[in-house]
């Protein structure tokens, strides 16, 4: 059954970590709204916001002490992917770039609400790290530091990909939401597609599956599940991501894997995009699922397959100041995105 990140377990059940922080931070929050008056909404919504921050600490706190020398194994590999994708939106910031969104993506409803389940990208990749660093072969420091040499290669790949082929998406700042204007702020509409988002939940998701997590962690192997399968709604109903993007960064997901676990099964979850479309029938899966097919087998680095993508559906390369839109692939038209 597919549900709300917020009904699973692992939300649910606070641990001491996320208790502790409450008790620290509440007091502030409180404070704050004194000073600043009762009624607006963030203050409301803090709560749900500061979720995801103790869901973090909940699983990173124990596991540096459970596991040190992992955890700061897991530092320098977000170190590394900060780097690696500060550096490319410097460069891409000011350069000429490509427009994929179209009108399937502009008629996607915008629900600024599904904010939290995109930042639970961050507690998702800190409880299955936790939850592996516990599996008899990658608590072995050797094999995990392998795990996340993955990581670090599709980081990589998608750099190549970023910089060869800049792309924006338009995005909606017409909300009241705590978590999506933070996001907004220190997330700029560069280095869209793929979407990485969506790549470390796949790939998160068939690296659980590899480990045995569906079986011998069935606390974390829901919110995995929950999280990645919800990831297509959040990414897209938030505007930070189109259709291509999605499509995209599941095949970068593919291509890691396949390449660096030989022995095992990429699941692209494509066999779920029926029933995620009864439930959340504002999401265009068929189209993404038809865009994923096209390139599924393509057998080449990202930024190859997008080029040669489009190139063969001729969407636009716009100057940088240009405003961001969507391409109208019937009339070959931009659509200003405030129409």
């Amino acid at each position: 059954m597919i549900r709300p990140i917020q009904e699973t377990n692992t939300w649910r059940d606070r641990g001491l970590v996320g208790k502790l922080f409450t008790g620290i931070v509440r007091p502030g929050f409180d404070l704050y709204q004194k000073h600043i008056g009762d009624n607006l909404e963030f203050i409301r919504q803090a709560p749900e916001a500061a979720r995801n921050l103790e869901l973090i600490l909940e699983h990173l706190a124990p596991m540096s002490i459970e596991n040190p020398g992992h955890t700061i194994d897991i530092a320098w590999t977000v170190r590394d992917w900060r780097l690696r994708y500060t550096s490319a939106s410097k460069l891409t910031a000011d350069r000429d770039y490509h427009i994929l969104a179209t009108q399937e993506d502009a008629a996607v409803p915008f629900r600024p609400e599904e904010d939290t389940h995109y930042a639970h990208i961050l507690p998702n990749i800190a409880q299955t790290a936790r939850a592996l660093a516990k599996t008899k072969r990658y608590k072995h420091r050797r094999n995990f530091r392998y795990l996340l040499g993955t990581i670090v290669e599709l980081n990589k790949e998608a750099e190549e990909a970023y910089h060869a082929y800049p792309t924006k998406v338009p995005r909606n700042h017409n909300h009241n939401r705590l978590t999506l204007s933070i996001v907004q702020k220190y997330d700029p509409p560069l280095n869209c597609c793929p979407s990485l988002h969506i790549a470390y939940s796949w790939f998160i998701y068939n690296i659980a599956k590899h480990a045995g997590l569906d079986t011998q962690d069935t606390v974390a192997w829901e919110a995995i599940e929950q999280s990645t399968l919800g990831m297509i709604r959040a990414v897209t109903a938030l505007k930070q991501h189109c259709l291509r993007d999605v499509a995209f960064g599941i095949k970068l997901a593919k291509n890691i894997f396949e390449r660096r676990f030989k022995h095992d099964r990429f699941d692209d979850l494509t066999s779920h995009f029926d029933t995620l479309a009864r439930i959340d029938p504002f999401t265009p899966y068929d189209n993404i699922r038809t865009v994923y097919h096209e390139i599924e087998h393509e057998d080449a680095r990202i930024k190859n397959i997008l080029g040669n993508y489009i190139g063969r559906h001729g969407f636009p390369k716009v100057a940088a100041g240009h405003p961001c839109g969507y391409f109208d692939e019937k009339t070959a038209n931009i659509i200003p995105a405030d129409r």
